[in-house]
């Protein structure tokens, strides 16, 4: 049960934490809007804020689970993809393909490492209080 509430907050936070970006992004470029057709280089810039709040995410998930993190990071992640999928197919032409593919490549590995990152946190804690 631990690993559905771990999973589902990570989830959420990958959520937050994008739509902040996206929110900040859009009032420092304000030619920039979620579903607008974009170029490389803000297609690039979307791309680090986006990983950056998957591992956000992943790192929330770790957090939670305390054990089995690596491997709820990859859940997570694989519940990223296949939402990537479906927002990605409807929203195809509006981004460079490099950047679904690149986006979609990298949503389970980010994701893994946030939650691995996670769990070395909380092993070295143990290691600590030992």
């Amino acid at each position: 049960m631990r690993s559905f509430f771990a999973i589902l907050a990570g989830f959420f936070t990958v959520f937050i934490v994008s739509r902040a970006f996206d929110f900040a992004f859009h009032e420092l470029h304000p030619g920039y809007a979620a579903p607008a057709v974009i170029g490389w280089g803000i297609a690039l810039i979307v791309l680090v804020y986006g990983n950056f709040s998957i591992l956000i995410g992943g790192y929330v998930t770790g957090m939670i689970s305390r054990k089995n993190y690596v491997t709820n990071g990859v859940i997570l992640g694989c519940l990223g993809v296949i939402i990537s999928i479906i927002v990605d197919i409807k929203h195809w032409g509006d981004a460079p393909a490099w950047f679904h593919i690149i986006a979609l490549l990298l949503v389970v590995p980010v994701s893994a490492y946030g939650a691995h990152l996670a769990g070395q946190r909380q092993e070295r804690r143990a290691l600590a209080a030992a």
